[in-house]
């Protein structure tokens, strides 16, 4: 039951984002709300259109009390904001107005002596139409904040309030105008599509938007564009798993099995798939996929027909860079410079050791002599950061490319560590090039972990015989180097422990020097002690620790909680900001190496935050330039307050305030996938019966060509060699390979 009431604005004592927990003293009759010793109340919802220190007439639902601290409320309704008339303001209206925007009378009249109606201009044409440099003393960052703060309290709170039905909040409402431009067009396009909009524009999953609409409108339960949704929320989990098609047939009996709601559109279903925009169907082979998804493939197909068959050669020698660093590349090798002179697509694929880094010195070499612009991409930081350092120059990951710079315009893009390219990913980067011209060159090894997103693309290209590729099949220090031989064991499945190869000493077994099997039951223990055995070697940043999992006794967790006491202990009254995950205390001290776990496309960089703290509380983070972060990162914490890390990834100082640091972990020990791509002088990797269910082939293949100099396997030899003959590499369903071999593409529109 609601309760309408008068109240001052006394306090946020919360806010994050748009959501709010504010403090408020009630003015007269308050009903039945309890009140807190002091005489308030408090509130909790996206909430940032009201203004601290004012009174309002507000609507309001009770949604919990606590005898200490009264009545916490829902904010239903603000019935005294809607008597403002904008298009008709007075000027002391719109000068009051911009004070609570501005908090400067100086501020103020400036703005509204250069444009009298400004208010109205925001909220109706949008910050593009002020010309700012009519406007004296306000930048760009407070000109967002006054759009913002205006369309918050104005047009944002119309829309919540004439879709309320739909429970939209002032996120929702950001989201929707940048799709539909204005709030008409927003509220025709709910009521004409309206699982399209709560899903493909809000993010809604189908179960949440489905509740919603069957309670207010219980005419959707039998049409077509819920039938689609519901088809669309399985088809996405089946990308989910990798998968870029699905069975009809499996579709539509997995969805009479698994969702009661079908039978209200069971009917419905084949005409849906076979017919519906947001599908492509194949008659013939009666796959179904998401048309987006489709056409993403389609487009790679297409790509690859235009550059094969329509090259343009590079008139260069290349057999005059075939020397690298003073050895002679193979002829295997040196396919690669010829490929890439005769073709405009060409891959890379070979093994660990292969000489793969050798094939793209070469290739780098080549193209700054002959005045061809290039750049060097990989899917992750730690993939990044490896291709920088063995090639001397600077790699960026995909996402920074594609994000921050939008813009693609090199003669040749190399991309490294292709097969954790996912299809969304290389799509992406397609959609990113300016050079019709551009070649391409794909490296990677098909023997590690597919891409964790949808698709095989690199396995797809190389297995359709369409695209020009090098394979390096042999592997050099096969015979010298520890890590080379066991590297490639693991990659054919085959046991090496008995190998002559193999020397062993209570428990410890060693190859060629730089690679140690250490046998034991307290593998923790272990851990620990050739973690410090290895300090005196290397520094800290050059060993990383590899495991599996990460909870349990020899999980990441657990390891990094006892090297980071030990080797960045904590100091007297030394700041440190902590979570718990999974029952972990995990605690970052400045000097603590963390690594960030997920795409973060608005991180805030230290000097945004610092313009931020000096506006006096104007500025947000949506008012200032920001940065991405991406997942797999790995950085340093450079300083420590009491509400945010500072922390260096790459050249950038980044801000993680506490309701993002549960996206850090620390990073002395992380999980061998999520090592993937990267490189350290020293490797040391957990093997044990307590991870069976996650150990294989690969995991062990990735785990073992981390190591540039030393690798260290710590566990016991049955876990070692049962994982050896569980392969993960299932064949997806996948429709790249089958586009490349066919002559004709439809692409759906």
């Amino acid at each position: 039951m609601s309760i309408k009431l008068r109240a001052k604005y006394l306090k946020c004592n919360f806010k994050n984002g748009d959501f709010c927990i504010i403090n408020w003293s009630p003015i007269g009759d308050f009903g039945n709300l309890k009140l807190s010793s002091y005489f308030t109340f408090s509130s909790k919802g996206e909430d940032s259109y009201l203004v601290e220190g004012k009174d309002y007439e507000l609507e309001i639902e009770e949604i919990s009390c606590d005898p200490r601290f009264g009545s916490c409320v829902r904010i239903i309704s603000v019935p005294s904001m809607t008597d403002i008339d904008i298009k008709n303001l007075t000027e002391q209206e719109s000068f009051e107005i911009l004070m609570d925007c501005t908090s400067s009378e100086k501020i103020a009249h400036n703005i509204l002596n250069a444009y009298p109606n400004f208010i109205e201009k925001i909220l109706t044409e949008g910050q593009e139409s002020i010309d700012l440099s009519l406007i004296h003393g306000v930048g760009v960052a407070y000109l967002n904040s006054y759009a913002r703060t205006l369309n918050e309290r104005y047009k944002y709170y119309s829309m919540i309030q004439n879709l309320k039905e739909y429970e939209v909040n002032t996120t929702d409402c950001k989201a929707l105008l940048s799709v539909f431009c204005d709030e008409a067009r927003t509220i025709k396009a709910i009521k004409e599509k309206p699982y399209m909009v709560l899903i493909s524009v809000l993010k809604r999953s189908f179960e949440t938007a489905d509740k919603l609409l069957m309670n207010i409108r219980p005419e959707l339960k039998h049409t077509e564009e819920r039938c689609a949704y519901l088809i669309l929320s399985v088809l996405d989990q089946s990308e989910n798993e990798g998968d870029t098609y699905t069975d009809a047939n499996d579709l539509y009996f997995y969805i009479l099995k698994e969702y009661p709601i079908a039978k209200d559109l069971q009917d419905l279903i084949v005409p849906v798939v076979k017919n519906n925009e947001l599908f492509y169907y194949d008659e013939e082979t009666h796959r179904v996929a998401i048309t987006d998804t489709y056409n993403g493939e389609c487009m790679i197909a297409d790509l690859v027909e235009s550059k094969v068959n329509n090259p343009h050669p590079l008139n260069i020698d290349w057999h005059k860079y075939t020397n690298v660093d003073g050895f002679e590349l193979t002829e295997e090798q040196s396919s690669l410079l010829s490929n890439v002179c005769d073709y405009d697509i060409a891959i890379l694929a070979g093994k660990a050791g292969s000489g793969k880094t050798s094939s793209v010195k070469a290739l780098v070499k080549l193209m700054e002599d002959n005045g061809l612009s290039y750049s060097l991409l990989a899917p992750t930081g730690a993939a990044a950061l490896r291709l920088a350092n063995q090639t001397n120059r600077k790699a960026s990951t995909i996402h920074r490319k594609c994000l921050k710079e939008q813009e693609i315009n090199s003669d040749i893009i190399i991309i490294d560590e292709m097969s954790m390219v996912g299809l969304d990913v290389f799509v992406m980067m397609l959609n990113c090039v300016t050079n019709p011209n551009a070649k391409f060159v794909l490296c990677g090894d098909m023997y590690q972990l597919p891409s964790i997103s949808k698709g095989c693309v690199f396995s797809d290209l190389i297995e359709s015989h369409k695209v020009p590729t090098a394979e390096l099949t042999k592997v050099f220090r096969y015979d010298t180097s520890g890590g080379a031989f066991v590297g490639e064991n693991v990659r054919q499945g085959k046991n090496f422990f008995d190998s002559d190869r193999v020397k062993e000493n209570n428990n410890i077994l060693t190859v060629s020097g730089n690679y140690k099997f250490i046998e034991s039951e307290e593998i923790f223990e272990e851990i620990i002690k050739e973690y410090e055995r290895l300090t005196k070697k290397y520094k800290e940043d050059e060993i990383i620790i590899l495991s599996p999992f990460n909870k349990g006794d020899c999980g990441t967790y657990r390891i990094n909680e006892y090297i980071e006491n030990e080797y960045n202990a904590p100091k007297a009254n030394e700041l440190s900001l902590s979570y718990k995950r999974d029952g972990v205390n995990i605690v970052f001290r400045k000097g603590s190496r963390v690594v960030n776990t997920k795409n973060d496309y608005k991180a805030l960089p230290l000097e945004s935050w610092n313009e931020i703290n000096n506006s006096n509380g104007i500025l947000t983070e949506e008012d200032v330039p920001l940065t991405q972060l991406f997942n797999g990162q790995i950085g340093v914490v450079r300083e420590v307050q009491e509400k945010y890390l500072v922390c260096q990834f790459d050249e950038e100082l980044i801000v993680i305030q506490k309701p993002k640091l549960n996206t850090l972990l620390l990073a002395r020990a992380i999980s061998t996938h999520r090592s993937q791509g990267g490189e350290w002088k020293a490797v040391i990797d957990v093997v044990s019966e307590m991870h069976s269910r996650l150990l294989s082939k690969q995991l062990l293949y990735v785990a073992v060509t981390r190591a540039k100099e030393f690798h260290c396997d710590i566990g016991n030899k049955k876990a070692f060699t049962e994982s050896l003959l569980i392969d993960v590499i299932e064949k997806r369903n996948t429709w790249l390979k089958d586009l490349l071999r066919s002559e004709n593409n439809e692409k759906v529109n």
